[in-house]
C-alpha cells in the first residue's frame, strides 16, 4: 500500500507543477481511464495492461473494480525468450526485434522472410527467420493470455464481459495480439487508445 507520507509527496509535487486539485486513484482505474474505457456503463469490461515486468488486470462493472490480478509475466520475458531462442548476443537487439518485427501469429508470417542483425566486433550479421521469431513470441503471449483467461473465470466473468477486453501497455503493440487475446479468452478484444 501507499503510505500517507507518499500520498502527501505526490499531491505536493502535483500542486507545485500547477495543479489546482489532485485526486489519487487506484492504478487499475487510472489504466482504464487512460485506455478510454467508460467504466460507468452497467456491463462487465476489462483492462489488461501488458507492461515490462507484469501484466496487470482489472475487471469493472457499474463503475466498480470487481477483480484485479497481477501476472508476473510480461514483455521483458518475451524479450528474454527472443534473446535466448534466437541466440542473439545483446538483449537490446532482442528488444528491438520484438518492437520492430514482433508478431503473435506465426501463421501470418511468410516462411521466407528473414531479418538480419549486425554481428558484434566484426562478426558476420546474424539472420533470423521471422517465422521463428513469431513462434517464440506466440508461445509466451499464449501463456500470458491463458493466465488472463483464467482470471476471468476466477472472477466469475466468463461470458459476462459485454464491454470486452482492452489491451494496453507495451505488449499491446505486438502485431495480432488483439486477435490472439480474443481467440484464447473468447472475449471481444481491442487495443486501448487514450481519449478515444
Amino acid at each position: 500500500g501507499v503510505t500517507e507520507i507518499e500520498e502527501r509527496t505526490v499531491i505536493n509535487a502535483a500542486i507545485e507543477a500547477g495543479a489546482r486539485r489532485v485526486y489519487l486513484i487506484e492504478e487499475p482505474l487510472a489504466a482504464a481511464l487512460g485506455a478510454g474505457i467508460d467504466i460507468s456503463v452497467p456491463r462487465g469490461n476489462m483492462v489488461v495492461d501488458i507492461g515490462g515486468g507484469t501484466t496487470d488486470i482489472a475487471i469493472f462493472e457499474k463503475g466498480v473494480i470487481r477483480h484485479t490480478a497481477v501476472i508476473p509475466i510480461a514483455g521483458n520475458l518475451i524479450t528474454k525468450d527472443i534473446h535466448e531462442g534466437c541466440t542473439i548476443a545483446r538483449i537490446e537487439q532482442a528488444e528491438n526485434l520484438k518492437i520492430k518485427f514482433g508478431c503473435c501469429l506465426p501463421s501470418e508470417v511468410n516462411a521466407d522472410d528473414i531479418v538480419s542483425i549486425p554481428g558484434l566486433r566484426g562478426q558476420a550479421p546474424r539472420e533470423i527467420s521471422m517465422k521463428t521469431l513469431a513462434g517464440i513470441i506466440n508461445a509466451r503471449a499464449k501463456m500470458i493470455l491463458e493466465l488472463v483467461a483464467r482470471e476471468i473465470e476466477i472472477a466469475g466473468f466468463s461470458k459476462k464481459l459485454m464491454g470486452g477486453m482492452v489491451l494496453t501497455g507495451g505488449g499491446a503493440q505486438l502485431k495480432y495480439i488483439k486477435e490472439l487475446a480474443s481467440y484464447i479468452s473468447a472475449t471481444n478484444s481491442r487495443i486501448g487508445i487514450p481519449n478515444e
